[in-house]
């Protein structure tokens, strides 16, 4: 199995039996057995996702304002006070 995992990544499991999938598998219905599943672990490691990376508390507050309104609504602001408030005068 060890050779075929590179072209078992490659396999569209849902087009194909689930017999068939259990033969690739080398398993059955049953499951595996605590030893297989032992030497599949030793030898393939854990089921896990590798952990995303942890942004800080502060970039994350500032990715909140990462979109195109915000600066559309920050400009129109900075223009707003840099002309006044737009009262008219009489």
């Amino acid at each position: 199995m060890e050779n075929s995992k590179t072209k078992e990544s490659h396999v569209a499991w849902h087009n194909i039996s689930s017999g068939s999938v259990l033969s690739r598998l080398e398993t059955s219905t049953a499951g595996l057995s605590a030893n297989e599943a032992n030497a599949r672990l030793t030898r393939y490691g854990t089921n896990r996702l590798p952990e995303a990376a942890r942004r800080s508390a502060l970039l994350r507050f500032l990715f909140q304002f990462h979109n195109i309104l915000i600066y559309v609504l920050i400009g129109a602001a900075a223009i707003t006070a840099f002309w006044g408030t737009g009262s008219i005068r009489g």
